[in-house]
């Protein structure tokens, strides 16, 4: 290895937009499984004193650079979001694209990080590989978070911009390393890109399950957005007037109010628009079965926090790798509500139990953080070595 400069220290910048809100607990804001995955890994290195490490979030209105737990976190000037996104103003959207680029472009110029490492499809990669890699040597790490991400021309087939895929497209394919969750999300890159990558599966704090709660909730946990079909659960309820079903989803929007005005006429469904993920483990260790109802995902972080539990999963469609059949811990319902309401209906404790403990199995043994971020960091010291030839 190469002789570290300065302080003697591996210098390590995570980028991820909705991620500030785990660091500083801002309410009422939803962040997926992305923002909690390199939240994790940020204070693992953190806490290695070979490693410095700074994450660059939104802008919350927040300080420039904020400290926590040794991870140095800096606000990305202009970049909005939640609930501080700039509409209505054309002018001011204009502004704050214009202070999101200089911001983005002082950060990779004048910081001396040896990786910077970001997720999701946006084009954040080509800015990092355009001002980080291509004039100061830094090395980029893209680790794809939907199966999504591996699609060249997602923006434009959801009305976005072709050039949006352009730039997406080639920051992606200049990174440095790509990091997938899946075998079939490689699969899926395969076949638009003649390129390899790592497969690390997403991390958690692995703990060993409560066993004195009485497991009686049916539970579904996701944003409120389309693709995650929240009203399938709403069916499944009507069908099951017997059974109690917990709905999590965070999000202000058009869809949420439509679900919770829905839900006026069901009696069977306990409505919850936001939990602190700090606390949102005592839902999945109380809930009897999960459902995941999405049209697509990546390597969904709820799956992992189901496990943990010792939760079954029923899922309508996603299925990452073939788990849920090939480790005994869920079922696949293949788009049918009668289908998914005839599994709950056949579940007695035995067969809850059997599946739930095979699917703790399979989470210790596939998703530990130290696992995790063992993987990472053979990567980061592979490019580290690399950047000093």
């Amino acid at each position: 290895m190469r002789d570290k400069k300065k302080n003697g220290k591996i210098k390590i910048c995570f980028v991820l937009p909705g991620t500030y809100q785990l660091f500083n607990r801002v309410e009422f804001m939803a962040h997926g499984g992305a923002e909690l995955n390199m939240y994790y890994l940020s204070k693992m290195f953190a806490e290695d004193e070979r490693f410095e490490v700074a994450f660059i979030t939104e802008d919350q209105n927040q300080k420039h650079i904020e400290y926590y737990d040794n991870v140095k976190v800096i606000k990305l000037g202009g970049l909005k979001w939640g609930a501080t996104v700039i509409s209505g103003n054309p002018l001011k959207k204009i502004l704050c694209r214009f202070q999101v680029e200089l911001s983005a472009a002082r950060e990779m110029l004048f910081s001396d990080y040896d990786v910077v490492i970001t997720t999701t499809a946006n084009i954040m990669i080509a800015r990092l590989v355009f001002w980080g890699k291509m004039f100061t040597k830094k090395k980029a790490i893209f680790r794809l978070a939907n199966d999504t991400d591996a699609d060249p021309h997602y923006f434009a087939s959801t009305g976005g911009s072709k050039l949006k895929d352009k730039l997406y497209w080639w920051g992606v394919t200049h990174a440095d390393e790509l990091i997938f969750q899946t075998k079939q999300q490689m699969k899926i890159f395969n076949e638009t890109e003649d390129r390899t990558g790592t497969i690390i599966e997403n991390g958690f704090y692995i703990q060993n399950p409560e066993i004195n709660l009485r497991k009686k909730d049916i539970l579904w946990v996701s944003r409120a957005d389309e693709v995650k079909r929240p009203h399938l659960l709403l069916e499944m309820a009507k069908r099951l007037p017997e059974e109690h079903f917990v709905m999590v989803m965070p999000g202000k929007n058009e869809l949420s109010k439509k679900i919770q005005k829905d839900l006026e006429n069901i009696s069977n469904i306990e409505f919850i628009e936001y939990v602190p993920f700090e606390e949102i483990m005592e839902l999945f260790y109380k809930a009897k079965l999960f459902v995941n109802t999405a049209t697509f995902e990546g390597f969904p972080n709820t799956f992992i926090q189901s496990a943990m539990a010792q939760t079954p999963i029923l899922s309508y469609c996603i299925n990452p790798d073939g788990i849920l059949d090939e480790y005994n811990m869920g079922y696949v319902c293949q788009e049918s509500v009668d289908k998914a309401v005839e599994f709950i209906r056949n579940m007695d404790e035995s067969k809850r139990k059997e599946m739930g403990d095979n699917a703790f199995s399979y989470v210790k043994q596939k998703h530990d953080i130290h696992n995790t971020r063992a993987a990472y960091e053979k990567l980061i010291l592979k490019l580290y070595n690399q950047k000093g030839k």
